[in-house]
């Protein structure tokens, strides 16, 4: 483990996980996570504090933490438990396309945007991944998800939900919504 400008991280023998970030912030504050640590790729984003302190993530330890906008870089594989709670972003966030899993409560309590990228592989949705996360008009999932685990955008806010040909299996309570309809378009596959 170590640090790199504001952030903190670990690192193997191939890869870089970001845990921590320790910079400024504030809503004129832009936040651009390295693509590369000491040589090595960052492939993974997040604390991995899942089921033990849900308000811990890589930005806020327990109150809300401002940014004007957040880049996430190609290259990154998985986004872990918790690594963006309680994180409010002006800009929208995009999920960069080699992202292959959301873990669990990642955005949970995150308030602002986030976008996918178009022709990514992401094919995991991991438990209350995207917890009332805001999403601009219809949520159209991107193809190559395959699993939305329970809860997955439990209270997100979309219009609408496309789901891709990919998908194979939604668990319980993934598109919860306790205050109105939602439509889903479900594919004929």
């Amino acid at each position: 483990s170590g640090s790199y400008e504001n952030f903190e991280y670990q690192k193997t023998d191939t890869e870089v996980t970001i845990t921590k970030y320790n910079g400024p912030t504030g809503a004129n504050v832009d936040v651009v996570i390295p693509a590369v640590v000491d040589g090595l790729q960052v492939t993974k984003i997040g604390s991995g504090t899942a089921g033990t302190d849900e308000t811990a993530g890589v930005f806020a330890e327990s109150d809300t933490v401002v940014l004007r906008s957040l880049t996430i870089p190609e290259g990154v594989v998985q986004l872990l438990e918790n690594a963006f709670v309680r994180l409010r972003v002006e800009e929208p966030v995009q999920i960069p396309s080699t992202v292959v899993s959301v873990g669990y409560g990642c955005f949970n309590g995150f308030d602002g945007r986030v976008t996918f990228s178009e022709g990514g592989n992401l094919f995991y949705i991991g438990p209350y991944a995207f917890r009332d996360v805001k999403f601009d008009g219809v949520l159209v999932l991107p193809e190559g998800i395959t699993t939305i685990d329970r809860g997955g955008f439990y209270s997100a806010d979309a219009s609408a939900v496309i789901l891709p040909d990919t998908i194979e299996k939604i668990f319980d309570s993934a598109f919860y919504q306790p205050n109105y309809l939602i439509k889903i378009f479900v594919p004929s596959s």
